[in-house]
């Protein structure tokens, strides 16, 4: 009689595919506020943005009864406002011919500017994230705890997915690089039997 076997063999891939989705859509809800509105992919604004206005939208029903929401409702409203506006430029942008980022490009973020010395990469993954966090930790202390709390929280997937994200792709200019030594030690190989 076979048992079967519980652990990450076991998983539905569609919980993987379903945290990611949340995570991108989290991160979506601040993205679209600290990176430059003409600088994202044509497919930004994808399923992640649909899922970020969901997880406003439906966030104080779960967490926030009997709270004052209206600092969440302005910011679903900017949301909206500032999506009409990426695809606005975006379209425009690929009308006039201009050069493409990658279609699912997040952005230029707007630091960049004053934090010229450092990488886009370390910008968007320590920066903003850490910013957003204590922006948010400043508007849930002073001003509005439910839209504080949410910034916190989309801080954080911030911080998990573009560092997530950086890891992954080291990792595949690593294997890049290996399979370019593997190659090159083939072709030696192939031109001194070949002498």
């Amino acid at each position: 009689m076979e048992q079967q076997q519980s652990g990450p063999q076991n998983e539905s891939p569609y919980f993987g595919i379903f945290l990611a989705l949340l995570m991108r859509g989290l991160c979506s809800t601040v993205e679209v506020f600290l990176h430059k509105s003409d600088s994202f992919g044509e497919r930004y604004s994808g399923m992640q943005v649909g899922v970020g206005f969901l997880l406003i939208l439906f966030y104080p029903a779960f967490f926030w009864h009997g709270y004052d929401l209206n600092g969440l409702f302005i910011l679903l409203l900017l949301y909206v406002c500032m999506l009409m506006w990426i695809r606005l430029k975006t379209f425009l942008r690929v009308r006039r011919g201009e050069s493409q980022p990658h279609t699912l490009y997040a952005g230029t973020p707007r630091i960049m500017r004053f934090a010229w010395r450092f990488k886009e990469e370390t910008v968007k993954c320590t920066i903003e994230p850490i910013l957003t966090i204590f922006f948010g930790l400043f508007i849930a202390e002073f001003l509005d705890e439910p839209l504080g709390a949410f910034l916190m929280i989309a801080g954080s997937a911030l911080f998990a997915t573009t560092n997530l994200a950086a890891g992954d792709e080291r990792r595949k200019v690593m294997r890049m690089h290996d399979s370019f030594i593997e190659q090159q030690s083939v072709i030696d190989g192939y031109k001194k039997s070949r002498k």
